[in-house]
């Protein structure tokens, strides 16, 4: 997305109103792990090479892993001073909000009176990476676009301070992803393959081998996939039973 953003292109239908400039504060990845990500988009985008460089000359990267709370948010200041970004992506959530996120005081805190400010300060967007729940148990998945916007793990704090929300699920065919925007969604005016208005999308893994890259799916590809996937399920299945039901000979 960053990437794409970098240029002024749309990704999945996200349109930005211009080429962005951004800073990815992150706890997670060592510099290999976010050069093979890097590269994987670059070589499953079709940018020019002009286009390229200008990605990589507008995106920013930071790893931080020993701060959190207060002392994360004034080291994450120095660095939009420093890059002066339209958007900060903080990513994951967890790692630095310096308390426990199903305690709305916490949430509170670190949301309401430290990230927004800081952004508001140096004009700039904010996308905030968080673990989502899994479903309950007595569903097999959730009822609605709205029950997503509560998706993340812990307070409703953070839909309720989060101006938009989007949330990426796996789907029952391996590979094959759902990004769905449930709050206020219907801003980005996705169409579905009847166009008609909708807030969910099919994403998935790249196609061609080696490469990290998410690609937009259609609803054919996810049957299709969907299809083999039983195929492949029932042909595995006969297989395990002709095995087992093959008479056993005197000895052995």
């Amino acid at each position: 997305m960053l990437i794409q953003f970098a240029v002024g292109n749309e990704c999945f239908g996200i349109k930005p109103s211009g080429p962005l400039k951004a800073l990815l504060v992150q706890a997670e990845n060592d510099h290999e792990e976010l050069a093979e990500m890097r590269d994987g988009v670059l070589q499953g985008s079709v940018l020019e090479p002009s286009k390229k460089k200008q990605a990589l000359d507008s995106i920013w990267m930071a790893g931080i892993d020993d701060l959190s709370g207060g002392e994360f948010i004034k080291r994450c200041e120095v660095l939009l001073r420093q890059h002066q970004p339209d958007i900060v992506v903080i990513d994951p959530l967890f790692a630095y909000i310096g308390g426990a996120v199903n305690e709305q005081e916490s949430v509170t805190r670190f949301l309401r009176q430290q990230l927004l400010p800081m952004i508001k300060r140096h004009k700039c967007a904010c996308l905030l990476v968080h673990h989502a729940n899994k479903p309950p148990r007595e569903l097999k998945e959730w009822r609605n676009p709205m029950d997503l916007a509560y998706a993340g793990s812990g307070s409703a704090e953070f839909a309720n301070a989060a101006r938009l929300i989007f949330t990426l699920q796996p789907t029952k065919v391996e590979g094959f992803f759902e990004l769905c925007a449930p709050k206020r969604g219907d801003r980005l005016q996705w169409k579905d393959e009847d166009g008609q208005p909708t807030k969910r999308k099919l994403i998935r893994h790249s196609k061609k081998p080696g490469i990290l890259c998410w690609d937009e799916a259609t609803e054919a590809e996810f049957t299709e996939a969907a299809e083999h996937a039983k195929q492949v399920e029932e042909d595995l299945g006969s297989r395990v039973l002709g095995l087992i039901s093959i008479p056993l000979r005197e000895n052995h």
